[in-house]
């Protein structure tokens, strides 16, 4: 009724067998010699039909798995009825299931207890041509074991493992997977009918070739580690895929057990952390916000690691300082800046902030290293210590005392993760009969709660927790005891140390044999993902003010320029509602002019760099009126780095744009009054030298304008009039305003008079008004001397005019005394018409002289004999 089947020559022996079993000649069917060496029994058969149904098979061949599964020997060439007798009574299933596979050709797969090799096998049929099929099958007699174990211990166990919020699964050393808890189920979407073993299981949570071979790697590695050193399996963070194709982060574990037949098994926990990742990332996000926020308000941060002395400065910590950015700063530098009257009190605060204060906040000054200014600051500050109460850090910020913002607070999170179930788990664990008296808590519960047993046994909530916990714990054991299934809530609880700490618990209910009814719970401490949740929320508030209070505009775009937000500021400087904006692109509100210089800022600065300089261009509001505005540009990333959009400070620079612009043509009129007027005008610094000069100055010295800027005072000055010169430029200090005259030395050597109007301008430069007055005080020598020849003239002209003026007196005398006597008056007559005469001649000569100087008079030089000038003299 069968075809004969032989083996290939070239087919491994079965070392089971008492003796090789080959290939046969599957009818031209070649298998490949990997079969040998599979862990799954194989076994290819052919059908044997009476009548047209199925009766028996026989074996054509079996792999050396088949008979380590089976304990069978040689089966080859033998029908099943002659390897296991009664097989047709005992196990029908088994011919009437792979006669239908071999008949339809329909693959099935099927689980089923053998009872004439008294197990349980897994089986997988196939068939390769009509009246055959090929049994791929696997020993599942450790986990229906494991099942009857599980099924036949106590209740509690079970429900406690069913019912953990935690995803478990109970592997053999095989990798087959021998139970999957709810929470497994319900977190990946996968059921036990689905995954049978890892194999079924490693390409469904992790499609990807590589990563799958990274996972695999690594947890036999490490599960052989733990295995081999006897300690905690090394927990994993890996990527599951789930069912749904979503993507979960779970922390891996296994521990080691053994089972009901002594075989080793795992327990496997997969800690979904999901939740944790997404609000950390949530939190990256509000940082990254909140760190906008303060470049907007100009805060400044600083973080000191005490144990390294590495600081770390944000850029407004640098600009509040005066510092250039990136230099190193020390906490000595820092108190250097501090005003001198501030600097003990600042420094007594730190110290004690050091020695067990922890936080400060104080007001004080600083001078800003750039330009020496004084400015009041607000530090507010906080020391954290280690736990041997050691310091080892101090953070915290730094800001201008009319931008007050509460201190930043880190948070970080450290979560402990699951290594074992229950007693090497962090979840915490217990039971409660229907009363609610506690019968059972688990070792993490107990060291959480500081409770020894004579603290819990036997008694309620109420008689270990304030009466508002244990009301509210009794109400959700109820919930569960009425609902007779499992739920999940969010509960709280008071540590030893009096905080409160929040839980999600996972509870069920069930019935002991006896008909006594138990509700049992499990769960995990999510304190640290509320407090997240709190501080995100806060942080979230704290962006939001200042971003709707800054008076700079504020606008968030995609990477293709698209107006994602808006602030009030920036809404009102285009005169666009949000709504309006969100339909716009930057590129809309900028003049064309302005785009290819904006996407090369975009090109050159903002992508490679992550941030532009600050820059200028114009908008054009929506009433179509175009402003200059100035803006910074900033580069938006997600928690992987991958730019996601882009944020601009934006500053209305009208105002500034018409101040600088009225400045130039103030500063081109100041320019064209110093370059034309003919008096030389000059600045110097507070030391001295020249830092500008008109072109009529550079010339009065002799000198070119880039050669005169490049001499100071001393050079111009004769010597003798240096120390004079010095205590002016003192006096000057004063506010005065001095006119003086010096003298000075042009290049040449020679040297001039000049009057100088001097006064002091801001930061000790002086500028001066030089005039030379050389021909001025020339003309007032040749006046000086002309009024010395005039004195001398006028000296001489009253001798000669007195000189007449005696005779004539005597004349006049004699006249009194001899009016009588003729001759006497004649003589006396002629003497004095004689000496009227030389005073007429002398008079009409001064007149002559007054009509020559008033100009009345031309006088012409013409030859003449010295002969006739002589007479002329007589």
């Amino acid at each position: 009724m069968g075809t004969e089947v032989s083996r290939p020559q070239d087919a491994k022996p079965d070392t089971n067998a008492e003796q090789p079993i080959g290939f046969a000649n599957l009818t031209g069917l070649s298998l490949p010699d990997i079969f040998e060496q599979f862990a799954d029994g194989i076994a290819y058969c052919r059908m044997i039909y009476e009548n047209g149904q199925p009766i028996d098979f026989e074996f054509l061949y079996t792999n050396p798995a088949f008979h380590k599964f089976t304990g069978l020997g040689r089966v080859v060439d033998k029908r099943v009825s002659e390897v296991i007798p009664g097989t047709q009574r005992s196990d029908p299933w088994l011919i009437e299931t792979c006669g239908r596979v071999a008949t339809t050709g329909q693959p099935q797969a099927f689980e089923n207890f053998l009872v004439g090799l008294k197990q349980w096998f897994s089986i997988r049929a196939t068939c390769p041509q009509p009246g055959h099929f090929i049994a791929v099958f696997t020993k599942v007699a450790a986990r229906k074991d494991y099942e009857a174990g599980l099924a036949g211990s106590e209740a509690c166990s079970r429900a406690l493992f069913d019912a953990s919020p935690v995803p478990s699964a109970v592997n053999d050393r095989f990798g087959n997977i021998l139970y999957l808890n709810a929470a497994f189920c319900r977190t990946f979407g996968y059921t036990l009918e689905e995954l049978h073993s890892l194999d079924d299981w490693w390409p469904r949570a992790y499609p990807d070739p590589a990563y799958r071979e990274w996972v695999s790697q690594t947890w036999q590695a490490r599960l052989d580690q733990s295995l081999e050193d006897g300690k905690p399996f090394e927990t994993m963070e890996v990527r599951i895929q789930c069912q749904s194709g979503e993507i979960r982060t779970v922390m891996a574990s296994a521990v080691p057990f053994a089972g009901f037949d002594e075989e080793t098994l795992h327990l496997v926990t997969l800690y979904d952390i999901t939740p944790r990742i997404e609000a950390e990332r949530a939190l990256a996000k509000s940082e990254e916000r909140l760190s906008l926020a303060q470049s907007a308000a100009r805060i400044g941060t600083w973080d000191w690691n005490l144990e390294s002395s590495e600081t770390f400065f944000n850029d407004q910590y640098y600009e509040l300082l005066g510092l250039p950015h990136g230099v190193p700063h020390t906490y000595e530098d820092f108190l250097e800046q501090i005003h001198p009257d501030d600097r003990t009190r600042v420094e007594s605060a730190f110290q004690s902030a050091l020695a067990g204060g922890s936080a400060y906040e104080l007001e004080f000054r600083i001078v800003k290293a750039n330009d020496n200014s004084v400015r009041w600051i607000h530090d507010q500050g906080e020391v954290q210590f280690d736990e041997n109460g050691k310091p080892f850090r101090a953070m915290g910020v730094t800001y201008d005392i009319t931008n007050r913002i509460q201190d930043l607070e880190k948070i970080r999170e450290r979560e402990q993760l699951l290594s074992s179930f229950l007693n090497h788990s962090s979840t915490v664990a217990w039971l409660k009969d229907g009363q609610g008296r506690y019968v059972f808590i688990s070792p993490n519960h107990k060291k959480r709660f500081g409770l020894q047993e004579r603290d819990w046994k036997g008694k309620t909530d109420f008689e270990i927790w304030p009466d508002n916990l244990a009301e509210d714990y009794r109400k959700n054991d109820l919930k569960v005891i009425e609902s007779g299934s499992s739920l999940e809530m969010i509960e709280s609880a008071r540590n030893p140390d009096g905080v409160i700490s929040w839980w999600r618990s996972s509870k069920f209910s069930f019935s002991d044999p006896a008909g006594n009814r138990y509700v049992g719970g499990l769960a995990i401490d999510i304190t640290q993902i509320k407090e997240a949740e709190r501080h995100l929320a806060e942080s979230e508030e704290r962006f939001r003010s200042l971003f709707e209070g800054s008076r700079d505009g504020i606008a968030i775009v995609d990477m293709i320029g698209r107006i994602q937000h808006a602030n009030p500021a920036f809404q009102a400087m285009l005169g666009y509602s949000l709504d309006e904006l969100k339909q716009l692109t930057y590129l809309q509100l900028t003049p064309v002019c302005w785009h290819e210089a904006e996407a090369t800022v975009l090109r050159d600065r903002v992508l490679p760099h992550g941030d532009s300089q600050e820059y200028e261009k114009e908008y054009i509001r929506k009433d179509g009126q175009v402003f200059p505005i100035s803006l910074r540009t900033s580069l938006l990333c997600d928690a992987n780095g991958r730019p996601q959009g882009m944020w601009a400070i934006v500053r209305d620079i009208t105002e500034r744009k018409r101040t600088e612009r009225a400045l130039r043509e103030s500063e081109a009129r100041y320019r064209l009054l110093v370059e034309q007027t003919p008096d030389g005008i000059v600045v110097t610094d507070s030391s001295g030298r020249y830092t500008d000069v008109n072109q009529a100055g550079a010339e009065m010295f002799g000198y070119t304008r880039e050669e005169f800027l490049r001499l100071s005072v001393s050079d111009m000055v004769l010597p003798d009039d240096i120390p004079p010169l010095q205590e002016e430029m003192s006096d000057l200090a004063s506010g005065t305003i001095t006119r003086k005259e010096w003298r000075f030395r042009r290049k040449d050597g020679s040297e001039f008079f000049g009057e100088v109007l001097a006064r002091q301008m801001p930061a000790g430069a002086v500028q001066g008004v030089v005039r030379d007055i050389t021909a001025r005080k020339q003309a007032e020598q040749v006046l000086r001397d002309a009024d010395r020849r005039k004195n001398e003239f006028l000296a001489m002209l009253a001798h000669e005019l007195r000189n007449p003026l005696a005779p004539m007196r005597i004349g006049l005398g004699i006249l009194r005394r001899s009016s009588e006597n003729p001759e006497t008056v004649a003589r006396t007559l002629d003497l004095l018409d004689r000496q009227m005469l030389v005073m007429i001649r002398l008079i009409n000569e001064l007149l002559d002289l007054s009509r020559i100087t008033s100009g009345k008079i031309e006088l012409q030089t013409s030859d003449i004999e010295l002969i006739v000038l002589k007479k002329a003299c007589r």
